[in-house]
């Protein structure tokens, strides 16, 4: 498996590609996003794959 971190998901191959036509907006929805906590944290992940 392969460590993964937040942008990790960039260097996966792209099936299927939306157009973002304002680039300005993408970044700053992206900074936005990445000040919010997580949908799931680590140690219910971790309990997810105890059971």
């Amino acid at each position: 498996m392969t460590k993964w971190s937040p942008n990790s998901w960039r260097a996966k191959p792209i099936k299927q590609v939306p157009a973002y036509p304002d680039l300005a907006a993408l970044k700053n929805t992206e900074a936005q996003l990445a000040t919010f906590p997580p949908l799931v944290f680590a140690g219910e992940a971790r309990k997810l794959k105890k059971q």
